[in-house]
């Protein structure tokens, strides 16, 4: 008895929606008027037609508003960043005698406060161009759902909708944020004639000196030189410009369907992002192994592109495991590769990792704090267990040394 209550209160709330809809409240009131004009009072025949009228006419007029409208849309630029804005330009045309009233234009943009645009008149026999500050707050291909324009002139009683066509679709990249040069101690590896003069680093000639930075390893400080000058001086040396880095972004933990998991989930693809952003400009090759494929290690802007659009379109809650992804990598973890895995710390306390030194992790929380559990067959691995995802921009941004050791 107790589980059938809610199935009724059910009912009756969605009898009672039902009941306060415009459209329900006037076909209930010209039937009445109908019925008792027809058999009571004469009078009350005129009443009903009229409410009649106005109903036909409420349901009818915003979809013969529509059939003579003809919508376009398209955005001036085909990437953006992460809460960056675009301009949206719309192109109507009526081909009606008479003006149509009320149009609102829905985006969806996953953003129900931001997602349409209104447009109080258009005129008749007309050709007109809107123009609309397109702002997503989500990665992605956009629109994420069907545009189309609405209107519900002139009662409210019934809203008529019509697709819109896009021209072409946006991508919506990752938002990025600054982060420190690769774990110095994997880039010691001679890659021969692949240095790179302009850039600072660790694994090339001496360049010279320069202060301290909060993250610089203690190994690298010139005591001589710190002694007489009174402050901590470090060593700079040319940048080793080809040394293959590859990323290795596992989303099975997460979710879309869980609030948390998919907030997690989208600070663990910003990390990335920003890990090739940051390196590649820094002038590494970068590559990334996520469960859309493999991209190996290239440097340059095209090879920036294109991880930022297959970063953009990863989705969260995928089949492909951390195992999967590892053994695809396989070959870049033999080769001596820096490798640097993003994950969720369920599936890297469920994962046995190698004994492989040039693997660092990045676990990000599933339930908003971390579990700090025992990693298998390897108790020594560095790896970052974030207290909140947001943390990875404090820490990615101070060094990996910082970060890993303290």
């Amino acid at each position: 008895m107790r589980k059938q209550l809610p199935k009724c209160l059910a009912i009756l709330y969605r009898l009672l929606d039902w009941t306060h809809r415009p459209n329900i409240i006037l076909t209930a009131s010209a039937v009445c008027a109908a019925l008792l004009g027809w058999g009571l009072y004469d009078r009350l025949l005129p009443a009903g037609a009229l409410l009649g009228v106005i109903l036909v006419l409420g349901m009818a007029w915003p979809w013969i508003t529509l059939a003579g409208l003809a919508l376009k849309c398209q955005f001036t630029a085909q990437r953006i960043g992460e809460g960056e804005s675009v301009s949206l330009q719309i192109g109507l045309m009526n081909y009606w005698p008479w003006p149509a009233f009320d149009l609102q234009l829905r985006l969806g943009s996953g953003d129900a406060r931001a997602d349409s645009l209104r447009i109080p008149r258009v005129a008749p026999w007309s050709q007109s161009e809107h123009h609309w500050e397109y702002r997503p707050k989500r990665r992605g291909v956009h629109p994420l759902e069907r545009v189309e324009v609405c209107t519900a002139f002139p009662f409210g009683l019934w809203q008529a909708r019509k697709a819109v066509v896009v021209s072409f679709p946006l991508l919506v990249w990752p938002k990025t944020f600054p982060v420190a040069p690769p774990p110095w101690e994997y880039q010691r590896e001679s890659w021969i004639g692949q240095r790179n003069p302009h850039l600072a680093g660790y694994g090339g000639d001496f360049l010279g000196l320069r202060p301290f930075r909060r993250g610089d390893t203690i190994r690298r400080v010139h005591w001589p030189q710190s002694l007489r000058l009174q402050q901590l001086v470090v060593c700079e040396q040319e940048a080793e410009s080809r040394m293959p880095i590859l990323l290795v972004l596992d989303t099975s933990g997460f979710s879309e369907q869980d609030r948390a998991l998919q907030s997690a989930g989208e600070w663990a693809v910003r990390a990335t992002a920003s890990l090739a952003r940051g390196w590649l400009e820094m002038g590494y090759t970068v590559g990334l192994v996520c469960c859309r494929g493999l991209t190996p290690p290239r440097g340059g802007t095209h090879q920036l592109h294109l991880l930022m659009d297959t970063l953009a379109q990863v989705p969260l809650g995928s089949d492909t495991t951390l195992a999967q992804l590892l053994h695809e990598a396989r070959p870049w973890l033999l080769d001596g590769s820096l490798v640097v895995v993003i994950t969720s710390e369920t599936a890297l306390l469920a994962t046995p990792l190698g004994s492989e030194q040039n693997v660092h992790y990045i676990a990000f929380p599933v339930v908003g704090q971390n579990q700090n559990g025992p990693l298998r067959g390897r108790p020594s691995v560095c790896c970052l267990f974030l207290d909140t995802p947001e943390d990875c921009v404090r820490y990615l941004a101070v060094g990996w040394e910082k970060t890993c050791h303290g």
